[in-house]
């Protein structure tokens, strides 16, 4: 091991992490070490027996360590010309293996868990690289049954996105397609970050697929068309990677025979300002399973852009000159960044039950609790939802409410609902300005179709109605409010063709009263001048903490099969202060 240079001594730390790496077997420390723009860094190799057309048995990497150490990054290279060839599974970045589990966040490892400490810490990432290394030989970095991960793209544009919403119901569809071509309707959001949506994929004028995009993306204008290539296997490069270049990709649509120059021209005459051009390819959820959905990659083809002498002024000489510069066979694919809106990766980290998430729901008012209620439900990917309330927001609600200064004075369903389409390109929500029972056709029809009716209103005059109102078929009744100044939330729900009101007040109004007599002597407070108005006092922590236990409750007794539910919830203080919700058995 070589010393540092002695005007960068090297930390005792980072000694002891040296030293433990000459037990590592297989791995060897090639040169000195370096402090290159405050990191340290050293040539290293790793020996294999078993190398492969992609993996030499001797190859080299480079170390880089964080001056901090054994805090901070350690992180390997590829050296140049180090005796690996091609992109592989479980890289970071191009030429970066990934030696860490996915799972270190909460702890979760295949095999010994990272090493935190000083000595520990460098041979634990060496012996990773080993393993690694070996198992790129061996072709065995994805097995059957690992979760199918797309390769690493390296992208042009970072700053806008295609999107695309493909399922197996849409893979079905496209059946039959495979190696052809046609036209996509494309939707442009000019936000912060370009997002561009593909809403409608045709052949020879005959729809194809029109994704079910939720109204935030439907609302969009339409912007521009494309053209789309679809590919009956995926056009990837051994051992595990996506064509970088024009040449690259030309020879992997070849050997599906598929010719890429016809697409191309076909695709930059549809438009002299530039245009996109969509590949999509079948792939599975898991190493060796069958085909789930249709993956896209986009990348928009240049412009024809200024004359230029030697090519005459024709759409042929224009196409000619573009192929030979931009689209020439070294020159890079500019790829755009992808979007995926499968609930499934829109939901990975946490969406409700499919069996929840898809029924039709309507939330009776939206104050303070129903707008939370309908917010956590789209949260949680519920996509098609109705909000009815007759209310116009005031400057007062705001203090417990989830809309905002913007919406002061709108009415607060259609502001609720246009709120709630800015979530997820999923959600299909729909505001309806009344209260319950709906008068308007529009309104009526929102109560027949919902699978879902939530009352958060707290009014005895909406349990009445929803007493009186009979469904054909059984449907989720259930009503949500809360008690004095939000410390208790009061639940019932039934599964049902009629709500039966007179038993909701015998389960409810000995609680409500009971709080109400409980409750320190505070006087309501009072709102405007003259003849002044008592209004409601709670906090908006206390709204939310119930309404999340309300959205809790919903979807708990929407996924069960119970016909009737009756729970309080009540928060508990104590001389410690708040000691969290708690299910009440009996009345206060």
């Amino acid at each position: 091991m070589a010393e540092p240079p002695v005007d960068h001594p090297m930390p005792a730390d980072l000694l002891a992490g040296i030293g433990a790496l000459e037990d590592v077997p297989d791995f060897t420390l090639d040169g000195s070490w370096r402090l290159v723009d405050g990191f340290w860094t050293v040539s290293c190799s790793v020996q294999i027996s078993a190398p492969s057309a992609f993996v030499e048995a001797t190859t080299r990497w480079t170390m880089t360590v964080s001056p901090s150490y054994p805090g901070g990054i350690v992180l390997v290279t590829r050296a140049a010309g180090g005796g690996v060839h091609g992109d592989f599974a479980h890289e970071l970045v191009k030429n970066t293996p990934c030696l860490i589990n996915r799972g270190q966040p909460l702890g979760r490892w295949e095999g010994e868990a990272e090493r935190k400490d000083a000595y520990g810490r460098l041979a634990w990432f060496a012996a990773r690289l080993v393993w690694w290394v070996d198992r790129a030989a061996r072709g065995e970095l994805l097995l059957p049954g690992d979760h199918f991960g797309h390769p690493l793209i390296e992208y042009e544009d970072k700053g806008r996105s295609i999107n695309t919403l493909e399922d197996e119901g849409t893979l079905r569809a496209w059946a039959g397609h495979w190696g052809q071509t046609g036209e996509v309707e494309l939707r442009q959001d000019h936000g912060g970050h370009l997002s561009t949506y593909a809403v409608s994929f045709s052949r020879g004028g005959r729809q194809i697929v029109a994704p079910r995009w939720g109204s935030w993306v439907t609302a969009l204008p339409s912007q521009q068309r494309g053209t789309w290539l679809l590919l009956e296997r995926r056009p990837f490069l051994e051992p595990w990677g996506f064509p970088a270049t024009w040449g690259e990709l030309e020879g992997a649509l070849a050997a599906q025979g598929v010719a890429l120059e016809p697409v191309l021209q076909r695709a930059f005459e549809q438009t002299a300002t530039g245009c996109w051009l969509l590949i999509g390819y079948p792939v599975p959820g898991e190493i060796g399973g069958p085909n789930r959905r249709l993956e896209w990659q986009a990348c928009q083809l240049p412009s024809v852009g200024r004359k230029v002498s030697g090519f005459r002024p024709t759409a042929q000489s224009q196409w000619l000159r573009v192929r030979r510069e931009a689209l020439a066979s070294g020159q890079r694919v500019p790829w755009v960044l992808r979007g995926s809106h499968q609930p499934q990766d829109l939901g990975s980290r946490g969406f409700l039950e499919e069996a929840v998430r898809t029924q039709r729901f309507l939330v009776i008012g939206a104050g303070a609790l129903g707008s939370a209620i309908a917010e956590h439900l789209v949260r949680t990917g519920v996509t098609d939802i109705a909000v009815m309330d007759k209310d116009g927001m005031q400057t007062g609600n705001l203090v417990r409410h989830t809309l905002t200064l913007h919406d002061v004075a709108g009415n607060k369903a259609m502001r609720v609902a246009r709120r709630l389409q800015a979530i997820t390109t999923l959600a299909r929500p729909v505001g309806h300005a009344e209260g319950f029972p709906p008068t308007s056709a529009s309104g009526r029809a929102a109560v027949e179709a919902a699978d879902v009716i939530i009352d958060t209103t707290g009014e005895d005059g909406v349990v009445a109605a929803l007493g009186r109102r009979r469904w054909d078929t059984p449907r989720v009744v259930i009503s949500l409010s809360l008690g004095w100044r939000a410390q208790a939330l009061y639940a019932v729900a039934e599964r049902t063709t009629r709500f039966n009101a007179r038993a909701y007040h015998a389960d409810i109004s000995p609680h409500v009263a009971a709080d109400l007599n409980n409750r320190p002597d505070d006087r309501l407070p009072m709102e405007g001048i003259g003849c002044w108005t008592p209004v409601w006092p709670a906090l908006h922590t206390d709204v939310q903490l119930l309404a999340a236990v309300g959205a809790t409750f919903v979807r708990e007794f929407v996924s069960a099969d119970d016909a009737r539910r009756v729970r309080v919830y009540e928060q508990i203080t104590g001389e410690e202060g708040f000691g969290g919700v708690r299910l009440r058995t009996e009345n206060a």
